[in-house]
C-alpha cells in the first residue's frame, strides 16, 4: 500500500518474528528509505552494506554481502540513499529480482520478506517484479481504500509485463476498530475490494493497539514488548 502509516513494517516485522519463533529462516529486506525495519533490528547502516550498495551503488556487491545478522534475526538494511532509487534505477525494475534471486540459489532461507517503502515509484514496482506474493495491509480510512485502485493498476502492469506469476495472498485489516461505524463500513468495502483483486480479505483483523507504536518507540517488535497483546495475538493468528 503506498499510503503510509498503515502497518507496512509493523507487518513485516511481525511475520518475520513469527515465522522465525516457528524455527523458519528468515530474510527481511527493508527498501523503505526511512529505516524503520532497519532501525527496529537493530541494523548497522553507517559504514556497512545497505540496500543501497546492493542495487544502487556505482559498484554493486552481492545481496548476501549486505546481510546483516541481528538479535531479531538477518536483514538487509534499507539507506536513506535509496530516496533517489527513481533517478539511480533508470527503469531497471529487474536489478532487484535478480539480487534476491541470488539469495534464492543459495538455499538458506524460507522466508523472504520485503518491507515497501510508501509511495508507487520504481523501488515498489521492483519489489513487486521480485515477489511472489503480496499482502496488503489497509487501515479503515477512506485514503487506505482509493489508495487500493492505483495499486491495482501497479500490480496488474507487473503481471501483464515482468511477473505473471505474482500473486494476491490477501488484504490485511489493521488498526481496527469493530465498535466504530467506520471500522465496519470499510470491512465490507474491503471485501468487495478483495472480490475485484481475485484474492481474500483475511479473517484475522490487526485490532488497534497503544503497544504497536510504544513497541517501535523502544525499538522492539510487538512480541518482544507485549507477547499477549491483542496485535500478537491477531498477527499470530
Amino acid at each position: 500500500n503506498q499510503k503510509g502509516g498503515v502497518g507496512k513494517s509493523t507487518t513485516a516485522i511481525t511475520m518475520a518474528a513469527i515465522l522465525k519463533s516457528k524455527g523458519f529462516n528468515v530474510l527481511l529486506i527493508d527498501t523503505d528509505a526511512q529505516c524503520n525495519s532497519s532501525r527496529i533490528y537493530g541494523a548497522q547502516i553507517e559504514d556497512e552494506a545497505t540496500l543501497f550498495d546492493v542495487i544502487l551503488a556505482k559498484n554493486t556487491i552481492a545481496a548476501s554481502e549486505a546481510i546483516q545478522k541481528t538479535g531479531k534475526g538477518d536483514i538487509i538494511p534499507s539507506d536513506f540513499l535509496l530516496r533517489n532509487a527513481d533517478v539511480t534505477l533508470k527503469g531497471d525494475v529487474l536489478k532487484f529480482k535478480n539480487k534476491i534471486d541470488e539469495i534464492k540459489k543459495l538455499g538458506k532461507y524460507d522466508y523472504i520478506i520485503i518491507d515497501t517503502n510508501p509511495a508507487l515509484n520504481s523501488l515498489l514496482y521492483s519489489a513487486l517484479v521480485a515477489s511472489d506474493d503480496v499482502i496488503i495491509p489497509v487501515e479503515p480510512a477512506k485514503s487506505s481504500i482509493e489508495g487500493l485502485v492505483q495499486l491495482r493498476e501497479t500490480i496488474e502492469a507487473v503481471q501483464e509485463n515482468e511477473n505473471k506469476d505474482l500473486k494476491i495472498a490477501g488484504i490485511l485489516i489493521t488498526k481496527f476498530n469493530e465498535r466504530t461505524r467506520l471500522g465496519v463500513a470499510a470491512r465490507n468495502t474491503f471485501k468487495v475490494a478483495a472480490e475485484h483483486f481475485n484474492t481474500i480479505l483475511y479473517s484475522s483483523e490487526i485490532r488497534r493497539s497503544q503497544k504497536v507504536p510504544d513497541a517501535e518507540a523502544d525499538d522492539m517488535t510487538i512480541l518482544e514488548y507485549a507477547e499477549g497483546s491483542t496485535s500478537s495475538v491477531d498477527y499470530i493468528s
